[in-house]
């Protein structure tokens, strides 16, 4: 057989093979998990049930703390954004719920309560709003009396001291600063659980008329323990939520 009759049956065989690959690339294929976009976030304004407002700081320089409870949609939502804006003498703010759907969760609703911090350096003295997702409440920090209750001294680091002598000496040392510059340390209150050492220190309540205090005045204190009868273990010694641990008895030295 001659070549001339092989030529027509070789192109038309690579014509079918052709086509049969062009099908196949055109069909369709089966999507890929990795680049599906993500299911898309419920996002609702969270139900506000009370909203209060304390303001605190000296006679020039105040500040408040907006305190806003409510309820979650379900168990599964967590407050996703805080949207803030004053216009004049009004504060709005939005508390918005992100809940993913199809999660497996219950209708069941859930309460929240945030505190959210608004300064007033600089405004004019005059009477103010908070709306939260529709729940005012106004107040005047002109007017806004002192408080009788004792404040916790804010505490920056705790440390424990451990001296030489018989008895031996055992401190814990805590430093931070005063809430403003009329603060003075109004008690102390210990208490031993287990390895758990709780310390609490309270100051005298805050004065309204007291000058502001824009660095922070430190302090520092030393308190003893009694440590004669302390069983020998490692312990957690906690100051106003600031915690550190120590060794007791101490490792004797070189």
């Amino acid at each position: 057989m001659s070549r001339k009759l092989f030529s027509p049956i070789i192109l038309f065989g690579l014509t079918v093979l052709a086509l049969i690959a062009a099908a196949c690339s055109l069909a369709p294929q089966p999507a890929d998990p990795a680049s599906t976009p993500e299911t898309a976030l419920i996002m609702q304004e969270a139900d506000v049930d009370e909203v209060n407002v304390e303001v605190s700081g000296g006679s020039a320089v105040k500040s408040a703390r907006v305190i806003v409870s409510g309820t979650l949609p379900d168990t599964c939502a967590q407050l996703g954004a805080i949207e803030t804006r004053r216009e004049g003498a009004t504060f709005h703010v939005r508390l918005i719920t992100h809940s993913s759907p199809g999660a497996d969760c219950h209708p069941e609703r859930l309460p929240f309560r945030i505190e959210l911090p608004f300064s007033l350096a600089g405004l004019p003295a005059t009477t103010y709003e908070v709306i939260v997702n529709g729940v005012s409440v106004r107040f005047d920090p002109r007017t806004v009396p002192a408080s009788d209750e004792p404040a916790l001294a804010q505490v920056n680091h705790v440390g424990v001291e451990i001296g030489v002598g018989s008895p031996i000496p055992v401190d814990v040392v805590a430093s931070g600063s005063w809430p403003d510059l009329c603060a003075q340390l109004s008690e102390i209150r210990q208490q031993i659980q287990d390895s758990r050492i709780e310390i609490t220190l309270l100051t005298t309540p805050a004065d309204p008329n007291c000058p502001p205090d824009y660095i922070g005045l430190p302090f520092r204190i030393a308190i003893p323990l009694n440590g004669v009868e302390l069983p020998a273990g490692t312990y957690t010694v906690v100051v106003n939520g600031v915690s550190t641990t120590f060794t007791w008895p101490a490792a004797a030295g070189p």
